[in-house]
């Protein structure tokens, strides 16, 4: 009987690391326990991303109300095909048309994984660009100067509209290429440790003893994930790589002006490739780290303003969507207490900014049309 047990042990520890030795149905398994709410399920994302790394049972609460944010004062005509280079503030809150104003087509490339953005431009619309960084991803993105040069492909000819979501894609490998890098990926897989813990606890049923060690950590030792920090009035998590002053994710790392010049160069470079590319209007979004708006001088730390040195520089080409006084005089908290990103009452404050440069961008091509027939 114990031979019988030992078996049936070691072959569920095998089927365990099989498992997780594959990146895409360990991303398939936990797809499904994110979008099942059972025992089986998981909590670590569904009350945000840094409660799902504290597991501090005052921040479960429900954040996410899909699709809540609503296209406000929109009074044109689906003219534009919308291009967006952006970090999961856009495609993981704001990805259909319905929500811009004026929007034909949405197309998008995500810069988690530097994708590139492949665009059939149609000449019959009006063609926009938006590049779209939160404030975390600045450096990483921007300091990578092949992705920058590169960050825009563009292909001749009029496209089929579709008036559909695309999620550009990047440029492909050769098969044996392709072949080769998805067995390396199973062999020597750098996620495997990490997967395996996933496939094992990552489920509802844990969630009680995941709190009440958080809970005893908190109290009695005054710690939490080193991955998260707690506001001072205790009622907001931070991402610790938004504080880490050593880290170039964070708001309080130093800024050289040196570095702010490079920065803007880059930035000022994908514009000018827009505007190659036949991009009619192209803009600049950045979505500042929520410390810089809810706790700017957070434990005394001096703060690097990056977002508003960027967007106040002389040199500056590309036109912006300022998002920072908007944030900071709003009313309501406009980030997710337990997330890193914004609430859908910031999300909508965005959206108000941005659908009101679409607005006017309709509204100028229908008055050049109409001045060129008279």
């Amino acid at each position: 009987m114990r031979k019988v047990c030992g078996y049936i042990v070691l072959a569920i520890c095998i089927l365990i690391y099989v498992v997780s030795s594959y990146q895409k149905l360990t991303k398939r398994i936990s797809h499904y326990k994110m979008t099942h709410n059972s025992i089986w399920g998981s909590d670590r994302m569904r009350y945000g991303d840094l409660y799902g790394l504290a597991y501090l049972p005052y921040f479960r609460k429900n954040y996410v109300n899909q699709d809540s944010a609503k296209l406000a004062g929109c009074d044109q005509s689906p003219k534009i095909n919308l291009y967006e280079i952006c970090d999961s503030y856009l495609w993981e809150f704001l990805n259909k048309e319905k929500f811009y104003c004026g929007v034909n087509k949405l197309t998008y490339a995500t810069t988690n994984d530097k994708n590139k953005l492949t665009a059939q431009l149609d000449s019959s619309k009006i063609n926009v660009l938006l590049l779209e960084m939160s404030e975390r991803n600045i450096r990483r993105i921007l300091y990578d100067s092949a992705y920058v040069a590169n960050m825009i492909i563009t292909k001749p000819g009029k496209p089929i509209n579709t008036g559909k979501t695309v999620l550009a894609k990047s440029s492909g490998s050769s098969k044996w290429e392709s072949r080769i890098s998805k067995i390396t990926d199973v062999v020597f897989n750098k996620s495997i440790n990490a997967n395996i813990e996933d496939n094992i606890w990552d489920i509802a049923l844990f969630t009680p003893i995941k709190e009440l060690k958080a809970i005893i950590n908190y109290k009695l030792l005054g710690r939490i994930n080193d991955d998260v920090k707690l506001s001072s009035d205790k009622k907001q998590l931070f991402y610790s790589m938004t504080i880490d002053a050593d880290k170039n994710t964070s708001s309080f790392k130093p800024v050289t002006d040196a570095e702010l010049k490079l920065i803007v160069n880059r930035i000022n470079l994908i514009y000018a490739n827009s505007k190659k590319a036949g991009f009619k209007k192209t803009y600049l979004s950045i979505i500042p780290n929520p410390v810089s708006v809810i706790e700017p001088d957070y434990n005394g730390l001096s703060n690097n303003n990056l977002v508003d040195r960027i967007q106040n520089s002389p040199d500056l080409q590309m036109p912006k969507i300022d998002l920072l006084p908007a944030f900071k005089n709003a009313k309501q908290r406009v980030y997710a207490a337990s997330d890193t990103h914004w609430n859908w009452t910031g999300a909508q404050l965005w959206l108000n900014l941005f659908n009101k440069e679409l607005s006017n961008t309709v509204k100028e091509s229908e008055q050049k049309a109409n001045s060129g027939n008279l």
